[in-house]
């Protein structure tokens, strides 16, 4: 495992409780005055502010890592431990409990929709690297991915491209046991969810997390039709769905 990126990321968060990324990714250390973030930090808080659109927090005391955007400072996108990718809570944990209760699970060649600061990959490559190949992840923000290449990438086996989930699957010549999907949940129509059957194995196991505006209009019975609905929840207001290819 490569640990060097988040061992450069803690040696960072001891040099000052508010640090700055500009354009170019060049650091520095500004008053709290400086930022839009909303909330008062803790004690033990540290804050990154990448161009004022993206804030890290991270708690020294617990090793907790969450990642907030400007545009919606009180949903969180992604968080875990640094000590310990797989104590988390929520969604991830309980995606987590299930792939470990379910040994026929294949995850061999991965597929992750949306890498926030890498909760899902991490997870994957802590406590199932001897299953895997290969973890390719796809996000739209290039913020995001600098990020994570800067601080949280794990593994050599974590491949990130920058780009629409839905250009992604539809252009990609690659085959996938394992899909993870957690983006806006208009962008998971019929046509996205036909473009993933595409790129599956006929045993692909599907974890989906449907966030976002009109996730009340949707009608999983509709839009996962060519699928086998093994079990969907709500936990935090996430709607989960676990899938099969049919």
């Amino acid at each position: 495992m490569i640990l060097d990126n988040i061992k450069r990321f803690v040696k960072l968060a001891k040099k000052g409780n508010i640090i700055y990324f500009d354009t170019n990714y060049k650091i520095s250390f500004p008053d709290e005055d400086y930022l839009n973030y909303p909330y008062e930090l803790g004690e033990n808080e540290v804050i990154m502010s990448f161009q004022n659109n993206i804030y890290i927090v991270y708690d020294k005391e617990t090793t907790l890592v969450e990642c907030f955007f400007d545009m919606e400072p009180d949903y969180v996108q992604s968080e875990y431990y640094l000590n310990d990718f797989s104590k988390n809570t929520g969604y991830t944990d309980y995606c987590y409990q299930y792939i470990k209760s379910s040994p026929n699970i294949l995850l061999t060649n991965c597929l992750i929709l949306g890498l926030g600061i890498g909760n899902i990959p991490n997870l994957l490559i802590q406590k199932f690297n001897d299953k895997i190949n290969i973890i390719d992840c796809v996000d739209i923000n290039k913020i995001l991915c600098v990020i994570y290449k800067l601080f949280f990438n794990v593994s050599n086996k974590i491949k990130i491209y920058n780009e629409k989930a839905e250009d992604f699957i539809e252009n990609t010549k690659k085959i996938y046991d394992y899909v993870f999907i957690d983006i806006p949940c208009f962008i998971v129509n019929k046509k996205f969810m036909d473009n993933i059957k595409k790129i599956i194995t006929k045993k692909c196991f599907i974890q989906i997390n449907l966030i976002g505006s009109g996730i009340e209009d949707i009608v999983p019975e509709e839009l996962f039709n060519d699928f086998t609905i093994i079990e969907s929840k709500i936990i935090d207001e996430n709607n989960i769905f676990f899938l099969a290819n049919k």
